[in-house]
């Protein structure tokens, strides 16, 4: 067996252990407050016997959390490229993202981690319909005013538009599952 923690100044985040039975373990997504140094300690539970343990290690960065910067249509993050965030519902962390999309023209909205409730406003910041939309496994949905992403799902993975209705101009994207959820906006080309 081995153990896996996660330490920030001598305080334990996060743990998991390794067996010879389920040798692929994983943390999840964690929401990691800026600022501090954390280290990775990994301990055989054997080595006091003598017994030795390989491991693999891999770290990924799922995108970062924006604050409380971008809570409204007053303040949206406005976009003009790619584009990565995290949620963060009910952890301490921004559970809502306005996103400004008025120069964009097509892109791909991709949930990384988690669930992700999108929904579609207008300049005035009221909701309105998508008129046209690609899920993830190539079907296409009209006249949505919100939808629900969730990593994993074959379906709603990701949703795709060509081009923007004339009539849209922010994405709102709420946590809609526990933890870290992330997303990825990619322009199509």
């Amino acid at each position: 067996m081995k153990t896996v923690a996660l330490k920030r100044e001598n305080t334990h985040v996060k743990s998991v252990t390794a067996t010879a039975k389920k040798p692929s373990v994983s943390t999840g997504a964690l929401a990691l407050a800026a600022g501090g140094e954390y280290v990775v300690a990994v301990e055989a539970t054997g080595a006091k016997k003598a017994r030795n343990s390989h491991y693999t290690l891999e770290i990924n960065e799922l995108g970062v959390f924006t604050g409380t910067d971008n809570n409204s249509p007053e303040t949206a993050t406005a976009l003009d490229g790619a584009f990565q965030g995290c949620l963060g519902k009910g952890s301490g962390a921004d559970s809502v993202d306005w996103l400004d999309v008025a120069d964009l023209d097509g892109f791909r909205l991709e949930a990384l981690s988690g669930s992700l409730k999108v929904g579609f406003y207008g300049e005035d910041g009221k909701s309105v319909k998508a008129s046209a939309l690609t899920l993830d496994d190539g079907s296409a949905s009209a006249k949505v005013a919100s939808l629900t992403l969730k990593d994993g799902d074959r379906r709603l993975d990701a949703v795709e538009t060509a081009a923007l209705d004339e009539g849209i101009r922010y994405l709102k994207l709420e946590a809609a599952g526990s933890g870290v959820n992330s997303y990825r906006i990619g322009q199509l080309a």
